[in-house]
């Protein structure tokens, strides 16, 4: 079975809690006006990876890991190859899971594919709902507008649960290609400003 899969980063500390493997997937059925991520609509694009060869890229870096961050692109557009992927984690390593949606948990439940269902009980922290513009806001961590919510599905981050005193933060990191990758949140602007200064580089 195969993902598609928009981009990685092997280790990050700004996508959810302690070290993790942050995984993009490619293609949006929700595409929310003004997205901060368009480019991962299209599901022509992106790349497409077996879910063995992508278990073994995390496993690479599994011991400075503390979890995987999901986002889209649309996770549960692929919500049958990405179950296999994070049920082969959860049976093999400690590492926490923690996925973004842009569908409601109550839309995930009213589904008939029991994968959604599936894939939900294994998240420690679930995020749902779609980003929503007239509703912008950054004041709370990991999330780009006030309707989204956070799920705490487990007693692993039931204190995290209780006060979410997180700052939103961005890293910059240059790869071994020369290429620069930016990633974490902040205002469009403050990342256009960035985007430009690395242009310019």
């Amino acid at each position: 079975m195969q993902l598609n899969i928009h981009k990685y980063i092997p280790v990050s500390e700004v996508e959810g809690p302690g070290k993790r493997f942050v995984l993009w997937v490619q293609g949006c059925s929700i595409q929310c006006e003004n997205c901060f991520v368009p480019h991962t609509w299209n599901v022509k694009e992106g790349n497409m990876i077996s879910i063995d060869e992508l278990y073994k890229i995390i496993m690479s870096y599994s011991n400075e890991l503390e979890g995987i961050t999901v986002f889209g692109g649309e996770p549960f557009d692929q919500h049958l190859a990405l179950y296999q992927l994070i049920k082969k984690l959860k049976e093999n390593t400690n590492l926490s899971v923690m996925i973004f949606s842009g569908y409601t948990y109550e839309h995930l439940k009213r589904r008939v594919a029991i994968t959604n269902q599936q894939l939900l009980d294994l998240c420690d922290i679930f995020v749902d709902g779609p980003y929503i513009e007239k509703l912008h806001d950054l004041s709370r961590p990991w999330v780009g507008s006030s309707n989204q919510r956070y799920f705490f599905f487990t007693d692993r981050y039931k204190d995290l649960a209780k006060e979410m005193k997180i700052e939103n933060k961005l890293t910059i990191t240059i790869q071994n290609t020369g290429e620069v990758v930016v990633n974490g949140l902040a205002h469009k602007d403050t990342i256009a400003y960035l985007e430009g200064l690395i242009s310019d580089y």
